[in-house]
């Protein structure tokens, strides 16, 4: 606390009065707003002295508990000055420290006043709250009466979830566990146990009597709001993932509601049901009434997704996917075009296509390389036997029964499997596995259970029930590798593309074989027994029934009969 009784730098910045100010209906009202999304992350205040980042973030100033005012002092239009000063400064000592904090000395506030910029002092009433983008060069300017009464001026920095990526999520949580702070960027120069939250005195040094104080003194409710605004809880209950790229543990984004949905679906009581004469007197009405065949209460699913996927299709899908780019986080750069404007519908959107060298095939000219087929969760065994020990649990589950041919179950009998989850947020095309020609193609129609970890471990055969196309390849190196496309709950369709519905057209590794319509869905690799070693890192990972995070191109696996 200074001299005129304002708490001062980081002392208090997980303090229940802190955060009780960061999460009022009208600051989060305001960020609402303004950034078009309910999902904004907080970053700790911190001191103010002449700064500016040169990136683009809005900052509040909220005054609280003041006794005389509290004033801002702000250059107004210098945000829209900000790229041609320091683009014109490429060699500055401070440059390092750009994104977080650049302190203005005279000489360089000069410049900006000769380009008719003056100083603004904009003072705040108790309870006024004042917005600014974060490139405005400004500095906080502190009463100059003193008072008896603990002042308090709190900033911070709002901006919204779907900028941050897994990484510096995880790195939020570890300082936030930490009661320290993450300065002036929701998630940028995160540094866990670089910034603690001790109490300063007046001459700025910490205070010995609590210098070893780890914790704030009153301790905020830790409630759903808090720790969204912090940005260290997932707003969906998924399954635990390893993301391959970093090594990370994840939870798959998935909303409540369709894990709740799954429980429902997928229980012995339903399971009962399906089985009862009641139940199947009421499916043969239906059928009588709709024209339509329900073998099961969760035949129902596939009207439900015909429905679906007409509303996605419509125009006025197109104002869904902002949401969704905001929920599951997708990093649009990836992706072409970028600009979620240019999509005209939803299904447009959920059948997007990868920018050019987004996605790298791994060993591009080894065909004895095998090569993820899809953005997904993924889990291999080296025989079928082990997927049912662990991951599959459906009863009859086959690859006899998952092609509807026992000629072709026979041929692959306890082969290799590699089997990809998508949910609805991945990118909906899939790749070929290997190099070589087509050999057969099949279109079999079926259900659309939800491919779910919870399905796949109920008693339901669901990947041998679901609507699928497969399509035989006869390669150099793996001998002739079964590809299997499932569609799940929300999936209107499941296309190969026409030129490899053809026996003898040739295909390279890691291009297109088709795509997927809106929602989840499966895909099902095998390889002869005996004819691929997959890679270390996914066998010990699919041991543990953990999915591995995975993206089109990545190694799969060495054929073991390369010479």
């Amino acid at each position: 606390m200074n001299g005129v009784r304002l708490f001062h730098s980081y002392g208090v910045v997980h303090e229940k009065f802190m955060w009780d100010a960061r999460m009022e209906p009208g600051v989060l009202d305001a960020f609402t707003k303004l950034w078009g999304t309910d999902e904004p992350l907080l970053a700790s205040p911190g001191s103010m002295k002449t700064k500016a980042p040169t990136s683009a973030a809005c900052i509040a100033f909220k005054a609280s508990l003041v006794y005389r005012p509290r004033a801002l002092v702000v250059y107004p239009g210098s945000h829209l000055l900000n790229d041609e000063f320091f683009d014109a400064r490429p060699g500055s000592a401070s440059r390092q420290y750009l994104k977080d904090i650049y302190i203005f000395p005279e000489s360089e506030l000069a410049w900006f006043e000769q380009r008719g910029l003056k100083p603004l002092k904009v003072c705040a009433q108790p309870g006024d709250l004042i917005l600014r983008d974060s490139r405005t060069i400004h500095y906080g300017s502190d009463p100059t009466e003193k008072g008896t009464r603990i002042r308090t001026a709190i900033y911070a920095t709002y901006m919204p979830a779907r900028l941050a990526n897994a990484d510096q999520l995880e790195r939020k949580k570890k300082v936030f566990e930490e009661y320290g702070n993450t300065t002036h960027w929701p998630f940028e120069h995160i540094e866990p146990g670089s910034r603690r939250a001790l109490p300063l005195l007046k001459n700025g040094e910490v205070d010995p009597r609590l210098a070893e104080r780890n914790k704030p003194l009153e301790m905020p409710e830790m409630s759903d709001k808090l720790l969204k605004l912090a940005g260290i809880q997932n707003r969906e209950v998924g399954w635990k993932t390893i993301q391959r790229r970093t090594g990370r543990e994840m939870r798959e984004q998935q909303p409540l509601w369709k894990k709740l949905k799954l429980f429902a679906l997928f229980n012995p009581l339903t399971e009962w049901l399906d089985t009862t004469h009641a139940m199947r007197l009421h499916l043969h009405a239906e059928n009588v009434h709709s024209g339509q065949t329900m073998h099961s209460c969760k035949r129902l699913l596939a009207v439900l997704t015909e429905v679906t996927g007409e509303e996605e299709g419509s125009s006025l899908s197109k104002g869904k996917i902002r949401a969704f780019v905001d929920f599951f986080h997708i990093n649009m750069d990836d992706f072409e075009p970028s600009n979620i404007e240019d999509y005209h519908t939803f299904k447009e959107f959920f059948i997007r296509k990868h920018k050019p060298g987004s996605r790298p095939i791994h060993a591009e000219g080894d065909n004895s390389v095998s090569v993820v087929v899809a953005d997904s969760r993924l889990v291999v065994y080296e025989t079928v036997t082990a997927t049912k020990k662990i991951w599959i649990k459906g009863s009859d589950f086959s690859i006899a029964m998952l092609t509807m041919d026992n000629d072709i179950g026979d041929f692959f009998n306890d082969g290799a499997v590699a089997s990809f989850r998508l949910s609805p947020q991945d990118y909906h095309r899939y790749h070929s596995p290997v190099t070589g020609r087509i050999a057969s193609y099949r279109s079999i129609p079926g259900d659309y259970y939800q491919v779910d970890p919870i399905a796949l471990r109920s008693g339901v055969d669901i990947l041998s029930r679901n609507t699928r196309a497969y399509v035989e390849i006869d390669s150099e190196y793996f001998g002739k590798v079964l590809f299997v496309a499932i569609g799940a709950t929300d999936v209107g369709s499941v296309q190969i593309h026409d030129q490899w519905k053809k026996p003898g057209n040739s295909i390279q590794k890691g291009e297109e074989l088709g795509l997927f319509q809106f929602g989840g869905s499966s895909i099902i690799v095998v390889f002869q027994n005996g004819f691929i070693k997959f890679d270390d890192d996914l066998l010990r990972v699919s041991e543990n029934a953990i999915a591995m995070d995975v993206e089109v191109g990545m190694s799969l696996g060495k054929a073991t009969k390369a010479s």
